[in-house]
């Protein structure tokens, strides 16, 4: 049976208002914001995992998701999960009003809420954060200015040609858009990978569920993270249960 989790905080939601919303954008956003909400649960909670819970989805415009956080460990109260939820939007709002980072928030975070922002500079549509505390909710609507203030933050990138290792697990080639994510085989970090014509879609979507390596500009922080990749080729590893025992490849090298 599951552990049962011991304590749950307020509510955070995220809300968009747009003209059409594709399933694979919906699918986008639900990775997008899983990955802000723990990134923000890591640096508050390094040594205690916190799970986000959903409490409510609804499609109809606007589109909302509700989530809390839970844990099943004593040390973490209803208070304290609540105060987590009150960091994410308050953070947020911090940057909407001023290119400062917040507490709690990595390079990961201020990209996955960057990607949450998505077309409001072109007011092709509405985003909207708000935490849920008791009586009282706090909400926040993103603008252009929240987007520059996240690019403000983070500052430049350097580029380098290197190779990235992970799982492929989603592809999108609508329109002029063609992009790929492998998910990182240490940390589990989402990595977006660019790649035009210099890969056949065919190939990409071959290599879907696969452990891959990726070659090309490698595009990362001051800190040593990265951002994403333009991908000039892929090459796909085999499983490791596929791979030859140790006997085998004796067997493979002769005696």
């Amino acid at each position: 049976m599951p552990d049962q989790l011991m304590a749950s905080g307020a509510a955070v939601t995220f809300e968009l208002e747009t003209d059409d919303l594709l399933l694979r954008h919906f699918l986008e956003i639900g990775d997008s914001f899983a990955s802000l909400l723990r990134e923000v649960s890591r640096e508050r909670f390094p040594q205690t995992p916190v799970r986000w819970v959903v409490d409510r989805i609804s499609l109809a415009s606007p589109m909302r998701l509700e989530v809390r956080p839970a844990a099943n460990v004593e040390r973490l109260s209803s208070d304290l999960l609540s105060d987590l939820s009150t960091a994410v939007v308050s953070g947020l709002d911090q940057i909407q009003r001023t290119a400062q980072r917040p507490n709690y928030f990595s390079d990961t975070a201020l990209e996955q809420a960057k990607t949450l922002a998505g077309d409001v500079s072109t007011g092709r549509s509405r985003v909207r954060f708000a935490s849920r505390r008791a009586q009282e909710e706090r909400i926040v609507e993103v603008t252009a200015q929240f987007i520059s203030h996240v690019d403000e933050i983070l500052g430049q990138t350097i580029t380098a040609i290197g190779s990235i290792e992970g799982r492929l697990e989603w592809l999108n080639v609508h329109g002029e858009s063609r992009v790929f994510n492998v998910y990182d085989h240490l940390t589990g970090d989402r990595i977006r990978c660019e790649f035009g014509s210099r890969i056949p879609i065919r190939e990409v979507g071959a290599a879907i569920g696969l452990r891959v390596g990726v070659h090309g500009e490698v595009f990362y922080r001051e800190s040593g993270e990265i951002v994403r990749v333009r991908a000039h080729s892929l090459e796909m590893f085999p499983e490791e249960e596929d791979l030859p025992s140790v006997d085998e490849a004796k067997g493979l090298l002769g005696d």
